[in-house]
């Protein structure tokens, strides 16, 4: 189970039946609101609704039954499943509610292993819907990326043969070379791209080797120097030793970096404060690294939480839409998670990284409940020097 990834508003009116449920779902770490009545989750605005992914709702309460205000639930929150409890099996009512848009009815008293399944049927399908309107976004627009390819390809090249001839021709200079080795290095890295952008429906082909995470993040960070140029802005880094010898491809994380520093860049004010903290972890005895890169920005809103890694979304007038969804394709090659908490103040993606690489035998999906946040993990550990 993915945990930490739903938010959810629990509506009982039964004292003892509201705690248990709420102990229920923070131990399986999602994180939860309490409503007492039906006068309470009738008072809930379009505002407050966007925070919650489902509501579980008991139907009966002393003042009527909650069917008469599923409709306008249905309408305030499109998006949120709902999920109906009765102590009576009311087939007639069961019916009604299902065709009226629940997505599950289930009878008390509760079975905890019930409503878990449930909630993991909610949740792989929303990462069912979530893949598949990505695959459809990304199919409409596969011939221009090819043909983008291929022409810049083409483009590429007359860069880099001009940028190869000026440095055989220029040996002499010491202060050029440098500059034309940084010029061919770029060269490079757009030509894998490229690469990348014509065979994009494929699944993404990694070079892995022993890579020291901190030394990557300091590079991704100084290719973003002409965009911290004239700011207040720093990185620091802190946390394991072991993430100096991670087994991943340097240059598709050095991708996850930069976007995440890019991101941090344009949505945070002077002095902008990014932090890389890695910690050590063993979920189910298979090794891996807990990455937290948090700034201390505006932070990331529900809407954001939820569909931040869908293809094309942004919040920027002049964004692509396409960092945070390349990001997690690269953290998911390697046999990871990444999610974006909802952390405060400032904004934090977490990310699972397997030490040795991904292993098509075990899935590091089913362990990210080791992502939950714990008080060791944000501890300031020693800063790694610059």
């Amino acid at each position: 189970m993915i945990a930490g990834t739903l938010e959810i508003l629990v509506v009982e009116d039964e004292q003892d039946a509201r705690e248990n449920l709420r102990d229920l779902l923070e131990q399986e770490g999602y994180r939860v609101t309490l409503a007492r009545s039906l006068a309470e989750l009738d008072a809930l605005a379009p505002d407050d609704w966007s925070h919650f992914d489902v509501a579980v709702l008991d139907r009966r309460f002393p003042e009527g039954i909650i069917d008469p205000l599923l409709p306008r639930i249905r309408r305030l929150a499109p998006h949120c499943a709902l999920i109906l409890l009765t102590a009576w099996c009311e087939q007639e009512g069961m019916l009604a509610a299902l065709r009226g848009g629940v997505a599950d009815y289930l009878t008390k008293p509760l079975d905890p292993d019930v409503l878990r399944a449930s909630l993991h049927r909610l949740l792989r399908l929303r990462e069912a819907e979530q893949r598949a309107q990505a695959a459809e976004q990304l199919a409409s627009l596969g011939q221009m990326l090819v043909v983008l390819a291929h022409e810049g390809r083409n483009a590429l090249n007359r860069a880099k043969i001009a940028l190869q001839f000026v440095k055989a021709t220029g040996e002499g200079d010491p202060q050029l070379a440098p500059v034309l080795e940084t010029g061919l290095a770029g060269c490079r890295d757009l030509e894998r791209l490229f690469n990348d952008l014509r065979h994009q429906a494929g699944p993404i082909q990694l070079d892995l080797h022993p890579c020291d995470l901190y030394r990557v993040a300091r590079d991704a960070w100084d290719d973003l120097a002409a965009r911290r140029a004239g700011r207040s802005a720093r990185l620091i880094l802190e946390g394991a030793q072991e993430a100096r010898d991670c087994r991943a491809d340097p240059f598709r994380i050095k991708q996850v970096f930069r976007n995440l520093f890019e991101n941090s860049l344009n949505c945070a004010t002077d002095p902008v404060e990014v932090r890389v903290a890695c910690k050590a972890i063993a979920p189910q005895g298979r090794p891996a690294l807990r990455i937290s890169v948090r700034d201390n920005g505006p932070g990331f809103s529900p809407q954001t939480r939820r569909q931040a890694f869908n293809p094309f979304f942004t919040t920027r007038h002049d964004g692509s839409g396409l960092g945070l969804s390349i990001t997690r394709r690269i953290v998911e090659a390697h046999g990871g998670w990444i999610t974006l908490t909802p952390s405060s103040p400032g904004a934090e993606v977490l990310i699972l990284l397997p030490l040795e690489g991904p292993d098509p035998a075990l899935s590091i999906l089913e362990t990210a409940t080791a992502l939950l946040p714990d008080p060791m993990f944000h501890d300031p550990a020693e800063p790694i020097p610059r």
